[in-house]
């Protein structure tokens, strides 16, 4: 699997370069494009995702492994076997493919399914990593996708399960262990038991977090026949008995006439749904849509009158459909609009997903809920007749004389087709010119605000809104965080504390397992690791806290902790969870809501960012933007950005996070936990 994260440790040993392209051919496009057209492999992923099977291997890995699975259990006999199984993504492929060939035979799964076993000191990974699986779930999603398939599990180090395979014989393996020492047992035991024209796959060979892989691979075969040779990706194989084999010119000739085939088929549809999205897109555009809703618009919408300040303004019109953490930075921007405009009516907009956060907000008279999401090919033109409809039923009525957007990113929202719906006078937001990402995803976005903020500089998110303010005439005295919380919820939280044992001098430490985006997720074996930490030095009660979508890492962290853990991830409200955080001395956290919440609470924050320290200020991710906006916190993050990532972490899992080590996360939280005694 490719897994890259952080900075390698030296040895003299070995020469490993960090560069992503290093082991790294170019791609073979004719194995693009195969994996992307092919039958087979288009029938595969929508099983996969029927299934529940996850997999990190990309189309291009998933395509050589199913076709090599096929050749050589074709042309040899024997078994398979894999050896690193992780969550069975692999092993789901060659069960799918010999079962489709008619060609059942034994796959043997060899792995600890309990993360990694000790690593090198030189090496990237650490003990423990990749822990979030296990044997029983693994067997029951193979068997949900592929029932009576003859897979033969082997827990525990290869040291301990191979010597129980040595009568075995085999025509394809498939290595991901990762790992040198594993990989080097792997290939001594794997090589002479592979029949004459079988196939060993080698994933991690060209993966620069995987140096012990390609040197474990490098000794083993610098004395025999067969040479590694690039496959796809960072995937490389032998073929015993041949030098060198041109992986690319076998999988082409199986694959590309299947895939232009294909592709010829879906031609026809795939044009005519490019050119109903071309149309969609274009219609749904700022400057078509000023042309054509201008008829739609009351006349007060395309008003010229000099823009009123937020003093003077008697209704504005506060557009906020992003996130919660974003809805948390903002409350010092309600509070100081409510102190400029104590008589003006405020009309606040957001996601519905997150009214529960600001519903009780004392300085708006109303929240007016939109939502901003789309699907298919018609969407945006859905969204245009939704907010439409919002702005006729809801906003023209109050006859805004200003709107404001104080978004500085991307408006991946509609945020301001809302505002220019609104009829609203004066529209006021930050131009598209801040980011060359905004510049290319807000094309023309400017024409719908009658003034636009052109501000490039680096700035937290609480301060850039209120600059936003004190830009539209607003006065700031006070930049602190507010929760608008309910007694019911305080009670609520009081309750359920002492309801589980919990009393004041214990001592709290929230938890939050989740965030917006897998990259900035740190691994849960991490998570388990620091909260025995916190048990056995601070004796403390952790709380959990998270979505819906994360109830099973928080389980899982809820049972490794025992009673000292308290799960409730998916169980409270955002209100309900600030009430919990109010009594936390210390939350530790992914870069997501909760944290921005347990600041806003009065709790120290220790953030885990994905983000090196050395990326772009800008980024999205940056803690120069988002860090925990109190005193009392400190933000850990990756020295420097692991290949291929460069100025941010931009992978689809957990990567540049993996910098941050437990023991980094122990100290931190141990001194602000002392310094809050």
């Amino acid at each position: 699997m490719l897994r890259t994260g952080k900075t390698l440790k030296k040895n003299p040993n070995i020469s490993v370069r960090l560069g992503f392209f290093d082991f790294v051919p170019q791609e073979d496009r004719c194995l693009k494009f195969a994996s992307k057209y092919h039958p087979a492999l288009s029938d595969l992923t929508k099983l996969f995702r029927e299934s529940g099977i996850e997999t990190l291997l990309d189309h291009s890995r998933l395509l050589v492994l199913s076709e090599l699975v096929e050749l050589a259990s074709s042309e040899t006999h024997g078994d398979l076997i894999e050896l690193g199984v992780y969550k069975g993504g692999s092993a789901a492929v060659a069960g799918w493919k010999l079962r489709r060939a008619h060609r059942e035979r034994t796959v043997h799964l060899c792995d600890t399914f309990a993360g990694m076993s000790d690593t090198l000191d030189w090496e990237f990974h650490e003990k423990g990593d990749f822990a979030d699986t296990s044997l029983e779930a693994v067997a029951a999603r193979l068997a949900g996708v592929l029932p009576a398939f003859p897979f033969r599990f082997h827990r525990g180090l290869f040291s301990e399960t191979l010597p129980t395979l040595v009568d075995q014989r085999f025509c394809f393996a498939h290595v991901d262990a990762d790992l040198y020492q594993s990989v080097r047992e792997a290939c001594e035991f794997v090589y002479p038991r592979i029949a004459k024209g079988g196939i060993i796959l080698f994933d991690d060979y060209g993966a620069s977090t995987c140096p012990g892989a390609k040197k474990a691979i490098d000794e083993f075969f610098s004395d025999k026949l067969e040479k590694p040779t690039h496959v796809s990706s960072v995937a490389y194989a032998v073929r015993i008995g041949s030098p060198s084999t041109d992986f690319h010119r076998i999988v082409r000739s199986r694959t590309l006439g299947k895939g232009l085939l294909r592709a010829a088929l879906l031609a026809p549809r795939r044009v005519a749904g490019q050119a109903l999205r071309y149309v969609t897109e274009r219609l749904a555009s700022p400057k078509a849509t000023k042309i054509l809703a201008m008829p739609l618009l009351p006349r007060s919408s395309r008003s010229t009158k000099l823009e009123p300040g937020v003093a003077d303004a008697r209704s504005i019109l506060v557009v906020r459909l992003d996130t919660i953490g974003d809805l948390v930075l903002m409350s010092p921007f309600l509070r100081e609009l409510r102190r400029s405009s104590p008589s003006a009516w405020i009309t606040l907009v957001i996601d519905p997903r997150f009214a529960n956060l600001v519903e009780l907000c004392p300085h708006v008279n109303e929240v007016v809920k939109f939502d901003p999401h789309y699907y298919g090919r018609r969407g945006r033109l859905e969204l245009h007749r939704r907010a439409l409809a919002l702005a006729r039923d809801r906003l023209w009525p109050r006859k805004f004389d200003l709107a404001l957007l104080p978004r500085w990113d991307v408006d991946y929202y509609h945020s301001a087709f809302v505002a220019y719906f609104s009829r609203a006078g004066s529209r006021i937001g930050y131009s598209e010119r801040t980011l060359p990402s905004k510049e290319q995803l807000n094309r023309d976005f400017d024409c719908l605000f009658t003034r636009t903020l052109d501000d490039r500089t680096s700035k937290h998110e609480v301060e850039r809104n209120l600059a936003f303010l004190r830009n539209v005439g607003g006065a700031v005295i006070d930049d602190g965080l507010e929760l608008w919380l309910s007694d019911e919820d305080r009670e609520s939280a009081q309750h359920a504390l002492l309801s589980r044992g919990i009393g004041t001098n214990d001592v709290l430490v929230g938890i939050g397992v989740g965030a917006g985006h897998p990259r900035r997720i740190w691994p849960l074996k991490r998570f388990i690791e620091f909260g025995h930490f916190l048990k056995d030095k601070f004796g403390a009660r952790i709380l959990i806290f998270g979505g819906l979508e994360d109830r099973d890492e928080a389980l899982r962290l809820q049972v490794e902790l025992g009673n000292a853990a308290i799960n409730f991830a998916g169980e409270t409200t955002l209100r309900q969870t600030a009430a919990f955080l109010q009594h936390t001395k210390l939350m530790v956290a992914n870069d997501s809501g909760p944290m921005h919440i347990a600041a806003a609470a009065g709790s120290s924050v220790v953030e885990l960012s994905c983000h090196p320290t050395a990326g772009d200020v800008l980024h999205a991710n940056s803690p120069a933007r988002f860090h925990p906006w109190n005193k009392n916190h400190v933000v850990l993050q990756p020295r420097k950005a692991s290949g291929p990532c460069t100025r941010s972490c931009e992978w689809h899992g957990a990567h540049c996070i993996l910098g941050v080590s437990v023991n980094a996360v122990s100290e931190a939280a141990t001194a602000l936990l002392t310094s809050a005694h």
